[in-house]
């Protein structure tokens, strides 16, 4: 007989357990996941009540976890629910709390439901038992955020309608070389991102990578003032990340860091903040002292572009929203989220709204790569 634990705590679950299990996303291994709760930019206060579960077996030897969150907001998640919330409002349903299964302010594809090689049969159990946990505490509802497909198939036959979106990652097709990737467009898109590239290096600027030993606690501050930067700037902007949060970092996932700075005259004017995972590398946080046209694109497309080709590495991730990449030659892919409420009405209501969505963005999905500028994702 299996037995499901929720844990508010991540120090409640065994280190051990949580590396055995938890492979394929940097920020979902302990070095990383762990120094969201630790730096406090998660937790009760935040509106993030931690609520990781395990699963065990007859021998109480974890064989199951997945990592979750009693939400009293929406705020981080990067699928936008919020009308939902509000058409809850207007019907008189409580919307929150509600439990959500993620990763605190990443909207990456991840795997979410870990199960030890052999326990694969207890997926099934264990995706009910969370629903039956989610309304025995009254949560209006179960939504599992950035799932792969074959998670998001298991969940719709458990009841769960897919939300689909749209991000747009670079896809490393064999090049050998920044030249090579260039030859997939047209002659004139090539002169505009060697010129782009060139406007740089004639104002002086250069660009280090840093990474592994070479990353001090000095550049993690560096790397939270430029993240403040981005925040700062924007209407929208709201601060999830705290500066113990970086230096956290530091300590438990050096490994998996890599901070890509600009200079000119030996100033650090901006800087990429990214994670390496074993195929992938992941764009995180941007921010710049100084406004410097094509900066931005330097740092956070043809930089990472131009580290993966030298490092065979399959795919750069730059996360959400960002259209300019689509421009750049990267390609349109599918996120998917599942989602299930506890009240009919409403459930229902996000269904259908879920159907007529899902249509559009296939349709947009498909043209985004007809139209694409990159030869190499028309022919994929």
């Amino acid at each position: 007989m299996s037995i499901l634990r929720a844990h508010p705590q991540l120090k409640t679950v065994r280190a051990e357990d949580w590396a055995r299990l938890v492979v394929g996303s940097p920020f979902l291994e302990w070095g990383v996941f762990s120094a969201f709760e630790d730096s406090g930019c998660i937790g009760p206060h935040a509106g993030w009540s931690g609520q990781t579960f395990s699963l065990e077996d007859d021998a109480a030897r974890c064989v199951g976890l997945v990592p979750g969150f009693i939400k009293a907001h929406s705020a981080g998640e990067f699928v936008f629910d919020h009308e939902w919330a509000h058409a809850a409002a207007g019907a008189g349903i409580p919307y929150y709390p509600k439990l959500i299964i993620a990763t605190p302010f990443t909207p990456v594809e991840a795997r979410k439901l870990y199960l030890e090689p052999g326990a694969e049969e207890a997926g099934p159990l264990f995706v009910e038992s969370l629903w039956a946990l989610a309304m025995e505490q009254k949560l209006s509802g179960v939504h599992w955020l950035f799932v792969t497909e074959e998670e998001a198939a298991m969940l719709i036959g458990h009841g769960y309608a897919t939300r689909l979106g749209v991000q747009y990652h670079w896809l490393n097709r064999g090049y050998e070389s920044f030249d090579q990737w260039l030859e997939t467009f047209t002659s004139k898109r090539r002169r505009a991102i060697r010129r782009e590239r060139r406007t740089i290096a004639e104002q002086g600027i250069s660009v280090e990578v840093l990474e592994g030993d070479a990353l001090t606690p000095v550049h993690m501050d560096l790397a939270y003032e430029l993240y403040l930067t981005t925040i700062d700037k924007k209407v929208w902007g709201r601060q999830y990340l705290n500066r113990e949060f970086f230096q956290l970092l530091l300590q438990r996932a050096r490994e998996r860091l890599v901070f890509a700075v600009a200079r000119r005259a030996n100033e650090v004017i901006a800087g990429a903040f990214m994670l390496q995972g074993e195929d992938t590398l992941y764009g995180r946080y941007w921010g710049c002292r100084e406004e410097v046209k094509f900066l931005h694109f330097e740092l956070c497309c043809y930089t990472p572009v131009q580290l993966c080709i030298e490092r065979g590495l399959h795919r750069f991730n730059a996360g959400a929203q960002g259209e300019h990449k689509y421009e750049r030659g990267f390609d349109p892919v599918q996120t998917t989220s599942a989602h299930r409420l506890a009240a009919p009405i409403l459930d229902s209501a996000v269904r259908d709204f879920l159907r007529r969505e899902s249509e559009v963005i296939r349709r947009e999905l498909e043209r985004l790569v007809l139209q694409s500028p990159s030869r190499a994702v028309r022919e994929r």
